[in-house]
């Protein structure tokens, strides 16, 4: 269902907010059963547990912080902090940037993370891909991507990577192609 929903441009993902920038307006909770969030957002999203927010066209200052069972979606929107995923659902990412760090841990049903600029590291660990997969393709990341200790099917391929891409402990191993980076370590060496 989630798959579908992306395809047809509901975003659909899970984030969870590790740290504000200077100058944040507060913390609103985003939970909408219907719609997404777009323009200017001045401070930091919080998705609480169990709940689901889209941003579409949206220019959050702050962090997206995604707590327990919540699912995220950002499509054409930049982050001005972290976008964080711990035990949540989903946290997909299309066509967006993230000034900050994009961190996945203990997520339930993969993520979809495309076409997208992160300024600092994107690490996905001790996640699942559940019913759905992991896709990270054709990113452009400043920092490191690290896929370690995930179990479901994964693909990384296409993505531009200023830092190291390390895989390791992942079962089964990720498919891997087209990436560069300054080494290549695990499962995603060529």
């Amino acid at each position: 269902m989630k798959r579908i929903l992306c395809l047809a441009g509901f975003v659909c993902s899970a984030a969870v907010l590790v740290s504000a920038p200077a100058a944040t307006a507060g913390t609103i909770t985003c939970n909408d059963a219907t719609g997404a969030r777009s323009g200017p957002i001045a401070g930091d999203i919080v998705v609480p547990s169990g709940g689901r927010c889209r941003l579409d066209g949206a220019q959050v200052t702050g962090n997206v912080t995604a707590q327990i069972g919540a699912t995220v979606g950002i499509r054409s929107s930049t982050v001005g902090g972290n976008y964080t995923c711990n035990g949540c659902t989903f946290a997909d990412l299309h066509g967006s940037t993230i000034n900050g760090n994009f961190q996945i841990s203990g997520e339930k049903e993969g993520s979809f993370i495309d076409g997208s600029l992160i300024k600092g590291d994107l690490q996905i660990k001790t996640s699942s891909a559940g019913p759905e997969s992991f896709s990270i393709a054709s990113n452009t990341i400043w920092g490191n991507l690290s896929f370690n200790n995930n179990t479901g099917d994964s693909h990384i391929t296409d993505n531009a990577i200023v830092g190291n891409l390390a895989c390791q402990n992942n079962a089964p191993a990720p498919q891997s192609s087209g990436n560069t980076a300054k080494s290549m370590k695990g499962q995603c060496a060529p």
